[in-house]
């Protein structure tokens, strides 16, 4: 058993353990940036993850200049000009994003 199998405490995802996860349980966002059709976010874990803009219906239709225009704080990034915000569990757990 190689060593990261060893540590991890982590289980195979469903909708239903995602859900359970506590916001404290996760690593934070430390840096965005987009890049064309992907967003890159650094986390406090040291991961670097790409999620492309096409999960959000309201970031694949904006120009690149909207895209960029975000900020972010621990869990969460806002685009507030496209009233679109993205969370840790939908970068972690690869969810697109959807209004009901």
């Amino acid at each position: 058993m190689n060593t990261f199998a060893k540590r991890s405490t982590l289980q195979p995802t469903t909708k239903k353990n995602v859900n359970s996860v506590k916001l404290g349980q996760l690593p934070t966002i430390q840096k965005v940036s987009v890049k064309g059709e992907f967003i890159s976010v650094c986390l406090s874990d040291e991961r670097v993850v790409m999620i492309p803009v096409n999960w959000s219906d309201k970031l694949q239709n904006a120009t690149l200049a909207e895209r960029k225009k975000f900020s972010f704080q621990d869990y969460f990034i806002f685009w507030d000009d496209l009233d679109e915000i993205i969370g840790i569990k939908n970068i972690l757990f690869g969810q697109k994003l959807w209004l009901v």
